[in-house]
Protein backbone atom coordinates (compact mmCIF):
# COMPACT_ATOMS: atom_id res chain seq x y z
CA UNK A 1 0.00 0.00 0.00
CA UNK A 2 2.50 2.14 0.86
CA UNK A 3 4.50 1.86 -2.67
CA UNK A 4 1.19 2.60 -4.30
CA UNK A 5 0.70 5.83 -2.61
CA UNK A 6 3.98 6.87 -3.50
CA UNK A 7 3.59 5.82 -7.20
CA UNK A 8 0.44 7.56 -7.29
CA UNK A 9 1.64 10.48 -5.81
CA UNK A 10 4.81 11.17 -8.47
CA UNK A 11 1.97 10.42 -11.34
CA UNK A 12 -0.23 13.45 -9.60
CA UNK A 13 2.88 15.59 -9.15
CA UNK A 14 4.23 14.59 -12.95
CA UNK A 15 0.17 15.57 -14.24
CA UNK A 16 0.71 19.14 -11.95
CA UNK A 17 3.97 19.77 -13.18
CA UNK A 18 2.88 19.16 -16.84
CA UNK A 19 -0.45 21.40 -16.42
CA UNK A 20 1.85 24.34 -15.12
CA UNK A 21 3.97 24.25 -17.84
CA UNK A 22 1.03 24.28 -20.29
CA UNK A 23 -0.51 26.66 -17.97
CA UNK A 24 2.26 29.28 -17.43
CA UNK A 25 2.86 32.21 -20.36
CA UNK A 26 5.69 31.24 -22.81
CA UNK A 27 7.38 34.77 -22.12
CA UNK A 28 7.39 34.90 -18.22
CA UNK A 29 10.45 34.83 -16.79
CA UNK A 30 11.54 33.86 -12.57
CA UNK A 31 12.78 36.25 -10.85
CA UNK A 32 15.90 34.54 -10.11
CA UNK A 33 15.83 34.73 -14.18
CA UNK A 34 15.44 38.31 -14.73
CA UNK A 35 17.83 40.65 -15.93
CA UNK A 36 19.16 42.96 -13.35
CA UNK A 37 19.24 46.44 -14.62
CA UNK A 38 22.81 48.14 -13.77
CA UNK A 39 22.49 51.09 -11.26
CA UNK A 40 23.97 54.08 -12.79
CA UNK A 41 25.45 56.56 -10.24
CA UNK A 42 23.87 59.80 -10.70
CA UNK A 43 26.75 63.07 -11.46
CA UNK A 44 25.63 65.92 -9.51
CA UNK A 45 28.78 67.65 -10.17
CA UNK A 46 27.92 68.11 -14.00
CA UNK A 47 23.94 69.38 -12.60
CA UNK A 48 25.83 71.86 -10.55
CA UNK A 49 27.51 73.29 -13.73
CA UNK A 50 24.01 72.97 -16.08
CA UNK A 51 22.92 75.09 -13.63
CA UNK A 52 25.66 77.48 -13.60
CA UNK A 53 25.25 77.10 -17.83
CA UNK A 54 21.83 78.36 -17.37
CA UNK A 55 22.11 80.87 -14.89
CA UNK A 56 24.89 82.64 -16.95
CA UNK A 57 22.04 82.22 -20.01
CA UNK A 58 19.49 83.17 -18.19
CA UNK A 59 21.54 86.27 -17.14
CA UNK A 60 22.67 87.27 -20.44
CA UNK A 61 19.19 87.53 -21.92
CA UNK A 62 18.11 89.78 -19.30
CA UNK A 63 20.82 92.34 -19.86
CA UNK A 64 19.98 91.36 -23.67
CA UNK A 65 16.37 93.10 -22.49
CA UNK A 66 17.65 95.35 -20.94
CA UNK A 67 17.11 93.97 -17.21
CA UNK A 68 19.54 94.03 -14.62
CA UNK A 69 19.61 90.64 -13.06
CA UNK A 70 19.70 90.35 -9.46
CA UNK A 71 22.18 88.21 -7.59
CA UNK A 72 20.62 85.17 -5.70
CA UNK A 73 20.78 85.20 -2.13
CA UNK A 74 18.98 83.24 0.67
CA UNK A 75 15.72 84.37 1.76
CA UNK A 76 16.28 86.03 5.02
CA UNK A 77 13.16 86.63 7.14
CA UNK A 78 13.65 89.82 9.37
CA UNK A 79 12.14 89.56 13.23
CA UNK A 80 9.19 91.64 13.73
CA UNK A 81 9.59 93.76 16.36
CA UNK A 82 6.34 92.90 18.74
CA UNK A 83 4.10 96.10 19.17
CA UNK A 84 4.47 97.73 22.76
CA UNK A 85 0.79 98.93 23.56
CA UNK A 86 1.23 101.49 25.84
CA UNK A 87 -0.24 100.65 29.30
CA UNK A 88 -1.39 104.68 30.91
CA UNK A 89 -4.80 106.06 29.61
CA UNK A 90 -2.32 109.04 28.91
CA UNK A 91 0.08 106.65 26.44
CA UNK A 92 -2.64 105.33 25.11
CA UNK A 93 -4.30 108.93 24.06
CA UNK A 94 -1.27 110.63 22.68
CA UNK A 95 -0.74 106.74 20.93
CA UNK A 96 -4.23 107.31 19.22
CA UNK A 97 -3.79 108.62 15.36
CA UNK A 98 -6.56 110.92 16.29
CA UNK A 99 -4.70 112.92 19.00
CA UNK A 100 -2.81 115.16 16.30
CA UNK A 101 -6.28 116.77 15.65
CA UNK A 102 -8.13 116.76 18.93
CA UNK A 103 -7.31 115.62 22.07
CA UNK A 104 -10.56 115.19 23.66
CA UNK A 105 -11.25 113.02 19.95
CA UNK A 106 -8.79 110.74 21.08
CA UNK A 107 -9.43 110.65 24.62
CA UNK A 108 -13.20 109.54 23.86
CA UNK A 109 -12.00 106.98 21.50
CA UNK A 110 -9.58 105.21 23.57
CA UNK A 111 -12.71 105.56 26.52
CA UNK A 112 -15.44 103.70 24.80
CA UNK A 113 -12.98 101.28 23.35
CA UNK A 114 -11.70 99.67 26.41
CA UNK A 115 -13.76 99.38 29.70
CA UNK A 116 -10.69 99.44 31.80
CA UNK A 117 -9.77 102.13 30.23
CA UNK A 118 -13.08 103.85 30.83
CA UNK A 119 -12.93 103.36 34.33
CA UNK A 120 -9.64 104.78 34.69
CA UNK A 121 -11.41 107.93 32.94
CA UNK A 122 -14.07 108.34 35.27
CA UNK A 123 -12.02 107.62 38.79
CA UNK A 124 -9.92 110.59 37.29
CA UNK A 125 -13.08 112.62 37.26
CA UNK A 126 -13.15 112.68 33.46
CA UNK A 127 -17.31 111.42 32.57
CA UNK A 128 -18.54 114.12 30.26
CA UNK A 129 -16.48 114.57 26.77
Amino acid sequence: MDETYKSDMDKINKRLEALEAIMAPKDETKKEEAPVAPVVPEAPVEEKKDETKMSELVKQALVEFGIKPLPASPVVEEKVEAKVEPKTFEALVSAHPDYATSKLSAMKAVMLSNPNEYAEALSRGISKI
